[in-house]
C-alpha cells in the first residue's frame, strides 16, 4: 500500500489571533512505499510527530491530501477512517498508551481485530524479550518494557503500514537493535514502515532518509 501525501499544512493560531499563526508543518509532500523503511530525523518540535499523525489518519491537516493507493483518506467519514486504521495501520506512539489493569498479553490482544491470535502474540512477546513478564500488569513494567509491549500491540494485526514514533526512546542498545531489526523485517515482508526518531543508529536500517526542521521536510543529502 503506497501513501502519497501532498501539500500538507498544519498550523494553529496563538491566543486565538489570526494574525499570530504558528506553522507546524509547512506544505510537505512525501510518498511512502511498501517494502521500504523510511526514517525521518529531526529535533524535538520539528513537526515529526505531527506529520506521522496526519499520515496515519489521526490528525486532519488544514490543507493537503493523504492518499492510500486510490483512497483519499480525509475525504472519508470518521467511521471509515477508524476502521481503515484498525485494519491497515500499526501505530507505535511515543508516550504510554497501555491499559494499566491488563497484562502484557491482554494489552497486545486488545488491539487484535482478527480474532484471538494468541500464537502471534506469543511470537511477538518472545521476539521482544518479554516472555518472563507476559502475565505482569502494565503498571508493573519498566519504561522499556512498556515500549516493547506497545510495539508488539502495533504489530499484532500484521499491518500493511507501520508508523513508529521514537520506538527506541526508552531502550538500551541491545533492545534498540532488536526493535529496528523487527521493523526492518516488516518492510522485507512488504509493509511500508515509517520511523521518526532522534536515534542516528536508525540510519543503518533505512532505505529512505528525510530530515525535518521547522515543519519543512527534505530528503537527506546522503542516501543509502
Amino acid at each position: 500500500m503506497t501513501i502519497d501525501a501532498k501539500n500538507i499544512l498544519v498550523s494553529y493560531t496563538k491566543n486565538g489571533k489570526k494574525d499570530n499563526t504558528i506553522s507546524i508543518i509547512n506544505s510537505v509532500d512525501i510518498t511512502i512505499v511498501p517494502g521500504k523503511v523510511t526514517v525521518i530525523f529531526g529535533r524535538s518540535g520539528s513537526g515529526k510527530t505531527t506529520l506521522i499523525s496526519v499520515l496515519a489518519g489521526l490528525l486532519k491537516p488544514q490543507e493537503g491530501s493523504v492518499l492510500y493507493d486510490d483512497i483519499d483518506l480525509y475525504q472519508q467519514n470518521d467511521d471509515f477512517i477508524s476502521d481503515f486504521r484498525s485494519k491497515n495501520i500499526g501505530f507505535i506512539p511515543q508516550g504510554q498508551s497501555l491499559l494499566s489493569n491488563l497484562t502484557i498479553k491482554e494489552n497486545i490482544l486488545l488491539a487484535n481485530n482478527n480474532g484471538n491470535d494468541s500464537d502471534r502474540a506469543e511470537e511477538l512477546i518472545e521476539l521482544l524479550g518479554l516472555s518472563e513478564r507476559e502475565e505482569y500488569l502494565s503498571s508493573q513494567l519498566s519504561g522499556g518494557e512498556l515500549r516493547r509491549c506497545a510495539i508488539a500491540r502495533a504489530l499484532i494485526n500484521q499491518p500493511s503500514v507501520v508508523f513508529a514514533d521514537e520506538p527506541t526512546g526508552d531502550l538500551d542498545d541491545d533492545n534498540t537493535q532488536i526493535v529496528f531489526e523487527l521493523l526492518r523485517q516488516k518492510a522485507k515482508d512488504g509493509a511500508a514502515v515509517v520511523i521518526v526518531t532522534h536515534d542516528e543508529s536508525a540510519y543503518n536500517y533505512a532505505d529512505i532518509v528525510y530530515r525535518m526542521d521547522g515543519g519543512v521536510l527534505a530528503l537527506s543529502d546522503t542516501q543509502k
